[in-house]
């Protein structure tokens, strides 16, 4: 996935975190915050850690 330059928001934490979809069931809200974000020319990014927490990374690009 290529990294927008822009206004970048990140939220972290130490918890449990999740484990990955491992049955093939959409995620139909992720799915819809991505292609939302992509129509603006932003990005969505989760890095989950099931034993160490979660990072979203919500990227907005700069008005010109």
């Amino acid at each position: 996935m290529p990294t927008v330059s822009g206004h970048m928001i990140t939220v972290e934490d130490n918890g449990i975190g999740f484990q990955t979809n491992t049955n093939d069931d959409p995620h139909i809200a992720l799915q819809n915050i991505c292609a939302r974000l992509k129509v603006v020319g932003g990005q969505l990014m989760i890095s989950p850690n099931a034993s160490k927490g979660t990072k979203v990374t919500i990227t907005l690009p700069k008005n010109s």
